[in-house]
């Protein structure tokens, strides 16, 4: 018997009995009265107080309530709001194995709703393994969950409405390669659309590499941004770079142009200009011919360019 069945029995005993002075005992809680109506009105606080103690700590399975300690954390001070959502996966029968090494380490979490979807993710980290997690706003059920980290999510960046095809994208700045002289990111695009939530894009953001002696400069440095646009109402993503090298830093060149175009069909944003990039690619492997390599070990990527095509015609979305 719970707690609060416990309770409620002793109070129907209690409205029955006609003594006016008794002694209620309730484990090592002792009440002594000498008026019914006081003794009712005393154990009935005590009944509540042990109900709200039996009570799960973060509301079960209530996702605004997941959401609500997450918001209300410190940096450094993630405790709560890890249990709070391993507490809310373990309810929902959904795998939390992946978020127990950042739990350890006290990651920074951050949670925000966009396009019905609520994102939940690992923010701020190095070298550390996040994730990113999916959950449809009204069913509470987990759409997608991206553990693909292993060494961080540093930012994440949200698109609510783009105006076109696909409605959402969501934008996570990750680690993709870390190490004495070396520092490397990329970007996972995830477009958010009809309820579904899809992998788009995954690519090369920025690179810093020192010491390796395979450039002339000591110190050669990749930059790139992605900035978004419609054409005919679908979802358009061009790439623009700088490479920085030099005694200080001082010389830089521009890096070729890449374009990204939102495909319906495979419900991802497909390169269709530029130097090929892919998930498992360098900086170094795409422009190091940019930033004056010593010897010839660089073998310049193959590139693709089918802008003509895609001005003229995109396919419909069903």
């Amino acid at each position: 018997m719970s707690d609060k069945s416990k309770v409620d029995f002793i109070l129907s005993q209690l409205k029955n009995h006609k003594a006016l002075s008794f002694v209620v005992v309730v484990g090592v809680v002792i009440i002594a009265l000498a008026n019914v109506t006081q003794a009712i009105e005393k154990l009935t606080l005590f009944g509540k107080s042990v109900y709200s103690f039996a009570k799960p700590v973060f509301g079960g399975s209530d996702l605004a309530t997941v959401v609500q300690v997450i918001s209300k954390q410190k940096t450094g001070e993630s405790k709560a709001a890890y249990e709070a959502l391993r507490e809310y996966l373990r309810n929902k029968s959904e795998d939390f194995q992946y978020i127990l090494r950042p739990m350890d380490f006290d990651a920074n979490l951050l949670a925000k709703t966009v396009g019905g979807i609520t994102v939940i993710s690992t923010v701020d980290q190095y070298n550390i393994e996040g994730f990113v997690i999916f959950i449809d706003s009204a069913s509470g059920g987990v759409v997608l969950a991206d553990s693909e980290y292993p060494l961080g999510v540093r930012d994440i960046k949200f698109i609510e409405d783009t105006g076109g095809s696909p409605h959402s994208l969501v934008m996570v700045r990750y680690i993709s390669i870390t190490g004495t002289g070396t520092l490397g990111e990329s970007v996972k695009v995830y477009a958010l659309d009809n309820g579904g939530v899809h992998l788009a894009l995954d690519k090369p953001y920025s690179e810093v590499n020192s010491g390796w002696g395979a450039f002339v400069s000591e110190t050669v440095e990749f930059r790139t941004r992605n900035d978004l646009r419609l054409r005919n109402g679908v979802v358009e993503m061009q790439t623009s770079g700088v490479v920085m090298f030099g005694n200080d830093g001082d010389q830089f060149r521009e890096l070729p142009g890449e374009l990204y175009l939102w495909e319906p069909r495979s419900r991802s944003l497909e390169q269709i200009h530029g130097r090929k990039t892919s998930p498992d690619a360098l900086m170094t492997t795409i422009y190091s011919d940019f930033a004056n390599p010593k010897g010839e070990w660089f073998e310049k990527p193959q590139s693709v360019d089918r802008t003509l095509l895609r001005q003229v015609f995109i396919e419909e979305e069903w």
